[in-house]
């Protein structure tokens, strides 16, 4: 009984120290991100978007995502699997663009985009959109 109590209490405390790692974790992904400044666009119901996402010196895979928070946003496409219904994601590297198109848009597509890689030392980089959409007239 002793001994299952012992193993117990080392499994809260073994819980407690992951979920303050965690916590930690991500805070410093939060402070690696550098602030960059939000473009704001507004188009009407129907109408295509296409905006454009610099990088410099990334290597690997890019992200669209959609959400205010890149932790926790509603991932789009990458550049493995640069098509999705409406989206889709073309990466120009000799210009270190990303060009993301969505068509026919609706009211559903109003938010905030995030645009970013993850580089080898963890840091993201990223772009936002913060996307309005009107009434057709």
């Amino acid at each position: 009984m002793e001994r299952l109590q012992s193993w117990t209490s080392g499994m809260r405390y073994l819980h407690l120290h992951l979920l303050l790692l965690l916590l930690l974790l991500h805070l410093l992904l939060l402070l690696a991100m550098t602030t960059v400044p939000v473009l704001e666009q507004t188009l009407l119901f129907g109408q295509n978007l296409s905006y454009q996402c610099n990088y410099t010196g990334s290597v690997g895979e890019k992200h669209i995502c959609k959400g205010t928070d890149l932790l926790a946003c509603q991932y789009i496409l990458n550049t493995s699997e640069p098509t999705n219904s409406r989206y889709s994601l073309v990466d120009q590297k000799d210009d270190q663009t990303l060009i993301i198109n969505i068509t026919s848009l609706t009211f559903q597509d109003e938010g905030m985009y995030n645009c970013f890689t993850l580089r080898s030392d963890g840091k993201s980089i990223h772009n936002k959109l913060k996307l309005t959409v009107g009434e057709s007239p």
